[in-house]
């Protein structure tokens, strides 16, 4: 199932039913005696043993509400239930930055109840967070979220120990595979201290598509951009609101890459260039038009190797290598006859496959989704080249479980069965 509509059945049922507590992705939910009002600001903490939790309200009819939730630790997921809702109403990040907020002018008074739980998009998280109910509508927030994980070992750096870049220079290196890793990629850190309130423009280049962070000082969350300068430059313009120090992450948004690079900061705001086309190799599209991931550069010598007739069964665990989405794949290889025609299927019942075919004399990467039976994932390709090819097991959204990779001669036909999650 879709881990955010799991989320929301999740919400739903725990909502309607009002049991003391319901398993689901092996995580228990406890309903307890949380109370909240109008008016009221409540703090509370999730743990890895108590992941959500319910919040009880009573709200008179003809009322309109904004109850937010706000955490550094995790990003926020709400869902409200009661009378007068067919549905419950959930949200993600409609609040400031990752923020998740309802809004709801009620027609129909009486006991509801908030879900509060991380984001369905992000993996579990845990820690302190706030919860308030106040009346009438908020104001709507045209801003992104950009969250990141708050306890990444980044974060901790000493800004003493890095080396510094002062506002107006330029500074050059180089990322290897040598260099600390951050959810995959390798990256480099640097230190610099702006002047209080006066607008600042950080941009770094590259010849592979280029990620800034920006975090520490007085930063509430890092600061974070991809594609915000020219091509697949990255760029942040920030008012900083102290001298710092701050953290500057130099890093790529596909999953390693390397590469030399260029990183400047000076004073001023530059204004972002996000309508310039990126056409970096790690955005190569698959036959189907989808966004592959882009992966690691595998060593094939060193990866499992499957044979065309084969078929393996894995499981996909939560120590496996992460992409930048924040979904776990594992990596295979394949040495077909040239001239083969293979069909490669990946079927699992824990998830929605997702498969990835690239390497050889591949110009692109191939991916597929749903061609298969059901939701499994299904490529059929004509091989020129005995390769070695590279097929990354991967997954639509984070999730884990069970899988099987097949890969058989010949031209597997037949319409796909249609994916219901």
């Amino acid at each position: 199932m879709n881990w955010r509509m799991s989320a929301m059945a999740l919400a739903a049922l725990v909502l309607v039913t009002g049991t003391a507590a319901v398993q689901a992705q092996q995580r228990t939910i406890t309903v307890g005696d949380r109370r909240i009002a109008v008016g009221q600001t409540k703090t509370g903490r999730l743990t890895d043993a108590d992941w959500a939790q319910v919040w009880q309200l009573t709200l008179p009819a003809g009322r309109t509400v904004t109850i937010e939730l706000t955490s550094d630790a995790f990003d926020g997921f709400l869902a409200l239930r009661g009378p007068g809702l067919d549905r419950a109403a959930t949200d993600d990040d409609t609040g400031p930055g990752c923020d998740a907020r309802v809004v709801r002018e009620l027609r129909t008074g009486g006991a509801f109840t908030v879900l509060v739980t991380p984001s369905p998009t992000s993996s579990l998280g845990s820690g302190e967070y706030t919860l308030a109910v106040r009346d009438g509508a908020a104001e709507e927030i045209q801003d992104d979220c950009t969250w990141e994980d708050r306890n990444a070992p980044w974060l901790r750096a000493d800004a003493r120990r890095l080396p510094a870049i002062r506002v107006g220079e330029t500074a050059t290196g180089q990322l290897s595979l040598q260099d600390s890793s951050y959810r995959g990629s390798p990256y480099r850190l640097y230190a610099f201290s702006p002047r209080a309130n006066v607008p600042v423009t950080i941009d770094l280049m590259a010849e592979f598509d280029a990620l800034l962070r920006v975090a520490g000082g007085a930063l509430r969350a890092p600061l974070r951009n991809d594609d915000g300068g020219a091509g697949c430059a990255a760029r942040i313009v920030h008012t900083f609101p102290s001298s710092g120090p701050y953290l500057i992450q130099v890093t790529a948004i596909s999953n390693p890459a390397t590469g030399p690079f260029t990183l400047s900061v000076k004073e001023g705001s530059t204004p972002m260039q996000n309508d310039d086309e990126c056409s970096s190799p790690s955005n190569t599209e698959g036959e189907e038009g989808q966004r592959a991931p882009a992966g690691p550069p595998a060593d094939v010598n060193t990866l499992p190797r499957i044979r065309v007739g084969q078929s393996v069964d894995g499981r996909l665990v939560s120590t496996d290598s992460v992409y930048d989405d924040d979904t776990y794949y594992q990596l295979f290889a394949v040495k077909p006859r040239a001239g083969a025609t293979l069909t490669i299927d990946l079927h699992s019942d824990a998830f929605d496959s997702f498969l990835v075919l690239r390497g050889g004399d591949l110009e692109r990467i191939i991916t597929d989704d749903d061609d298969g039976p059901g939701c499994d994932a299904r490529i059929v390709h004509t091989f020129r080249t005995e390769g070695p090819y590279v097929i990354l097991v991967n997954t639509v959204g984070r999730a884990t479980g069970a899988f099987t990779l097949r890969i058989t001669e010949g031209s597997t036909t037949g319409e796909p069965g249609g994916c219901e999650p």
